[in-house]
């Protein structure tokens, strides 16, 4: 009788175990785990909020920093000014049909290509087809390259416009059919908002 009583025992207390591990398992355990997630998550906000507040505290000065690298070097000059690709295209275009007619040339025709991110920049793309001479065609080709902002010539193609030569003498003009694939880069960050 003594041995069904220690079997009893042992029993009760597999049974009374088994019941903490069900305990255990089913409640504590989850809550421990969301708890312990809980608090990672309260610790991983608490390091954001830190950083954040020092990057905002910190604001005022790259804000200076970026007013005195703006005075301080020429990079801002080169690059077009325009919040938007949209409006850097059209600022290009409207710079590349100035020098086409001071040069004594005339613009066919414009096609804006598709804005690339360049990291920080955007590459703005430009397609022209335009009529001008030699010596025209030379000092807008020198006008593109100097001048800021810069102005990267990708692509370049040159036709002799066919002169019919008639038995009167009219002087043949030598124009040029000139077709470009242009190209700058325009920072919509650097455009200063008015206020």
């Amino acid at each position: 009788m003594e041995t069904s009583r220690g079997f009893q025992r042992i029993i009760a207390i597999a049974l009374l175990v088994l019941v903490v591990l069900l305990v255990w398992r089913a409640g504590l355990d989850p809550a421990w785990r969301a708890w312990r997630e809980d608090r990672e998550a309260v610790a991983s906000h608490r390091d954001a909020i830190a950083r954040l507040r020092g990057l905002a505290a910190a604001g005022p000065r790259y804000q200076k920093a970026l007013t005195e690298l703006r005075q301080r070097s020429g990079f801002a000059d080169a690059l077009i000014r325009a919040p938007s690709a949209t409006l850097a295209a059209a600022q290009l275009q409207q710079r590349v049909k100035a020098l086409v007619e001071q040069a004594g040339g005339s613009m066919v025709s414009a096609q804006p290509a598709e804005a690339q991110a360049a990291g920080p920049f955007t590459r703005v793309g430009l397609g022209v087809r335009v009529t001008v001479s030699v010596a025209a065609l030379q000092k807008v080709l020198h006008s593109l390259e100097t001048r800021t902002p810069v102005v990267v010539i990708d692509e370049m193609l040159v036709l002799s416009r066919a002169a019919r030569r008639s038995r009167r003498r009219v002087p043949v003009r030598d124009e040029l059919d000139v077709r470009l694939t242009l190209s700058a880069f325009a920072a919509p960050s650097l455009v200063r908002e008015p206020g």
